[in-house]
């Protein structure tokens, strides 16, 4: 895990990350929201989202960075529906354990095959110790079907 969230920090500050293409609102589209969760991080951190079409997550003319969400404002992005998307979530900030301030971060990685009109919500828990990632398909409050939590 520790390997995949120093390679997600050098892709954002080495220039050489694409951006995911995001459908036009016009496109058939699927709708991800990003949700603040459990989070210990002070200020609420930053949360840094990537979506890829293969495994191993390699950067390509299509896909790369996603956005980012600060705090507890939610944030909205639109997926290519029909087409196995995985999604990699990243939290990092500061963090306090025992009166010590320290910087903390944490990632995760999922993957499902987002349907046409459906919305998502993905939302990473920061509790005091480790981190999770859930998508849910927000008409029904269950995972989407499919839905794979891969490894980093």
């Amino acid at each position: 895990m520790k390997k995949l969230a120093l390679a997600l920090l050098c892709s954002l500050t080495t220039g050489c990350v694409g951006f995911y293409q995001q459908p036009a609102p016009t496109a058939p589209h699927a709708t991800l929201e990003a949700i603040q969760g459990t989070n210990t991080l002070l200020n609420g951190g930053v949360q840094m989202y990537w979506a890829y079409y293969d495994p191993g997550c390699n950067d390509t003319a299509e896909t790369g960075v996603l956005g980012t969400r600060k705090g507890e404002a939610s944030e909205r992005f639109l997926l290519i529906p029909d087409r196995r998307v995985y999604v990699n979530v990243m939290s990092s900030g500061g963090a306090n354990k025992e009166g010590v301030n320290y910087f903390r971060s944490c990632a995760n990685v999922a993957s499902f095959i987002p349907a046409v009109g459906a919305t998502y919500q993905i939302i990473q828990a920061v509790p005091g110790s480790g981190c999770v990632v859930e998508i849910t398909d927000k008409s029904t409050r269950l995972p989407p079907e499919g839905i794979r939590r891969e490894s980093g």
